[in-house]
């Protein structure tokens, strides 16, 4: 019995390891990045899918934003994510996972507001949390992992 799950084991390993050299073997940038970052990181198949890395984005990547609420904000980073993930290949509804930064929990209902209203469904898995500092004054960050089949 040992034997039979030593191999399973030496198995998953395999196909683990396999994973991750596709992932660093040779990434690309989807997008432009306006910060010193690539916007998004693409790697080949994992089994029949893509995955697209979605690095943070700010109200001020991609350009400035117009208007200084967290609403606007929210707005400017979900329409910045929205054309990374188009960009790659997929949807919003490709999305698995997104995290979401923010300047202060006060600007929670403002941004679910606009958050939700790019999901009808419900969105993706999502993890929120205050941050006591986010680069170029942007109410918020957010990242993420969309699935897109290539």
């Amino acid at each position: 019995m040992e034997t039979g799950q030593n191999e399973k084991r030496r198995a998953f390993l395999a196909r683990l390891a396999a994973v991750a050299a596709s992932i660093w073997a040779a990434p690309r940038m989807l997008a432009k990045a306006a910060a010193p970052q690539a916007q998004a990181q693409r790697h080949g198949p994992m089994v029949h899918n893509g995955l697209i890395y979605i690095s943070g984005q700010g109200a001020n990547d991609g350009g400035p934003v117009q208007g200084a609420t967290i609403e606007d904000h929210t707005r400017k980073v979900m329409e910045n994510i929205k054309r990374i993930v188009e960009e790659g290949g997929g949807t919003m509804d490709s999305i698995l996972q997104l995290n979401v930064y923010l300047a202060t929990l006060e600007h929670y209902a403002g941004m679910n507001k606009v958050y939700y209203s790019y999901f009808p469904n419900g969105g993706p898995a999502r993890c929120t949390v205050a941050v006591c500092g986010i680069p170029g004054r942007s109410l918020l960050e957010i990242n993420g992992i969309a699935a897109v089949v290539k």
